[in-house]
């Protein structure tokens, strides 16, 4: 199967939160450390996460979770 172009930047963006949040939430690196790891600014790890952390809220609520 083929994703559509804006459906596979859609997965795109979903994996660079994902690995943000995994480098930050369970492996305790620090937004410079993943920074220097995923050769992206520390703006960029802030925004991440904070989108990522949105992201998996969602999924959570639709999921039927509370947080």
């Amino acid at each position: 199967l083929r994703m559509s172009r804006g459906l596979g930047d859609v997965y795109k963006r979903q994996l660079s939160y994902r690995a943000v949040l995994e480098m930050k939430i369970l492996h305790g690196y620090s937004d410079k450390e993943i920074a220097t790891h995923l050769g992206i600014s520390e703006t960029a790890v802030s925004t991440r996460a904070s989108r990522g952390r949105t992201l998996l809220r969602e999924i959570v609520r639709k999921e039927g979770f509370s947080i």
